[in-house]
């Protein structure tokens, strides 16, 4: 899982991936990457 943040001065710009894993498919990846995401917007009480 890989989220991260960066913060300046007058932004914030969140991120959230992973990796292609064995029998994986590009739909799953995109809604775990989703679910990441969502997940860091509901930790600074943001919604998307």
């Amino acid at each position: 899982a890989l989220r991260s943040a960066l913060l300046t001065r007058d932004s914030l710009t969140l991120f959230a991936g992973g990796g292609i894993v064995e029998g994986a498919t590009p739909a799953q990846e995109l809604a775990e990457t989703a679910t990441k995401f969502e997940a860091l917007l509901g930790a600074l009480d943001l919604s998307p």
